[in-house]
């Protein structure tokens, strides 16, 4: 993959069921920091978040970042930026991650990397989940049933 091997990032931001991806929860990623600062595993854990070639973060901003979210991802880019690539997916849009931060400072400079590391494409459109929704397949087939016959 083109985008691994120049440690570039790609950010994904559109609502939800567009069809961003769902691999790498972005609350799962800061729990497991959360964790390790309780069980004292910090550079083990974080070891663990800069060795893969391509990291994985999804649905990052369904969530304000509290204080050392903020700083472990403002840490997280800093430490992979330019070395090592990201995926990111977001439900809003990059200009409003700066008020998704709880210290302004690392959110600039969170962003800032990102941003000039990043090809960003934005996703619009219906969501795929209402689509397959059974609850569709019923009132489609209702619709039809109940149209009108031309005579």
């Amino acid at each position: 993959m083109q985008l691994v091997d120049r440690r570039e990032c790609v950010l994904l931001v559109g609502p939800d069921g567009v069809g961003k991806m769902f691999l790498a929860p972005a609350d799962r990623c800061f729990g497991e920091r959360a964790q390790s600062r309780v069980d004292r595993s910090v550079d083990k854990t974080f070891r663990g978040f800069l060795a893969p070639d391509l990291l994985i973060l999804d649905d990052l901003g369904l969530h304000r970042l509290d204080h050392q979210q903020s700083i472990g991802l403002n840490e997280l880019v800093i430490a992979r930026n330019r070395s090592a690539s990201f995926a990111i997916t977001s439900p809003p849009p990059v200009e409003e991650w700066l008020c998704l931060v709880d210290v302004p400072i690392l959110g600039n400079s969170t962003l800032d990397r990102l941003a000039n590391a990043s090809l960003q494409l934005v996703i619009d459109g219906e969501s795929y989940r209402q689509r397959l929704s059974p609850h569709r397949a019923l009132l489609e087939q209702k619709e039809v049933v109940d149209a009108p016959t031309a005579h």
